[in-house]
């Protein structure tokens, strides 16, 4: 079995680009340091927030190129895993989320619990999330905060 999986969902990402010099930048940081980690997020992360950046920027008082510049630069760092390598966990996925918009996260986290010993999805949205659930297929949901 391989290191420890986080997957990161897109509201973890947008906060660590929109503040630099926060929590959540700092924690993802740390993650990105730590040789025992993986960083991964769908493919559909990209897909999700790109429409909304414009917006997002306008209503935090940021350029909205300089924002997704920032999205860009954490997005590298992470592994993007294309959505046919897990679209086979999608259904299953399903059953595990609140919000239908969060099972590509989940579906990524059962195809990486295949290979790896921890799995974890990181979050700020954990109550879109079934947790106790999760727990029964080794699938932990926390937030910046709780890592």
């Amino acid at each position: 079995m391989e290191k420890t999986a986080i997957i990161v969902d897109a509201n973890v990402i947008l906060s660590a680009a929109i503040n630099p010099r926060g929590l959540t930048h700092r924690k993802l940081l740390a993650l990105i340091l730590d040789p025992g980690i993986t960083l991964y997020t769908p493919k559909y992360l990209v897909e999700e927030i790109d429409p909304k950046i414009e917006e997002i920027a306008a209503r935090k008082g940021l350029k909205s190129a300089e924002l997704r510049n920032a999205i860009n630069l954490l997005l590298a760092i992470f592994n993007t895993v294309e959505d046919e390598e897990y679209r086979n966990h999608i259904e299953h996925a399903l059953e595990l989320v609140n919000d239908p918009k969060d099972a590509p996260y989940v579906a990524l986290a059962l195809h990486l619990k295949e290979k790896h010993r921890q799995v974890t999805i990181l979050t700020y949205n954990t109550n879109d999330y079934k947790k106790k659930e999760l727990v029964k297929v080794g699938i932990r949901v926390a937030t910046p905060r709780e890592i």
